[in-house]
């Protein structure tokens, strides 16, 4: 049996390579035109906003919307190997698809960062649901592989 801190620093490892994979799908849909800003540069320049003139513009705001995207990916896989002892790939699709269900469909429309996905531009919450499935199914790939590195 893993360690509770094995397991949660092995989901923010995994919660890296997973943000990364998801973001190259994001990348592909942006360039197909299906999600206009992407959702970590718009929530990124509207949370900054309230900076007022000191808010980052440009390579700034994309820096951080980058650094912002990957924090909070890491995190959330911190939160799946706390969570899960045995992470399996139905396990990260449900996690993927839980992550993506309380953002997009609650807290984000909540708070005024995003629209309600049935008022989102067509495209972008298919593209999202997708991003987030592969998210998940990596995450899970990966915390496997790390937490039976030692295993060999």
């Amino acid at each position: 049996m893993q360690t509770l801190l094995a397991r949660t620093l092995s989901g923010l490892v995994a919660g890296v390579a997973a943000t990364g994979a998801m973001s190259l799908l994001m990348l592909g849909a942006q360039r197909m035109g299906a999600l206009g800003e992407p959702p970590p540069r718009r929530l990124t320049r509207r949370m900054l906003s309230q900076l007022g003139p000191l808010a980052p513009k440009g390579r700034g705001l994309d820096a951080a919307a980058l650094v912002s995207h990957f924090a909070f990916g890491a995190s959330m896989g911190g939160v799946f190997g706390l969570a899960l002892a045995r992470p399996t790939r139905l396990r990260g699709l449900l996690f993927g698809l839980g992550v993506w269900a309380l953002a997009y469909t609650n807290a984000l429309p909540r708070l005024g960062l995003m629209p309600k996905v049935r008022h989102d531009r067509p495209g972008r919450p298919t593209t999202m649901v997708a991003a987030h499935l592969v998210y998940g199914a990596t995450l899970a790939a990966c915390q496997r592989r790390l937490l039976h590195a030692g295993d060999a």
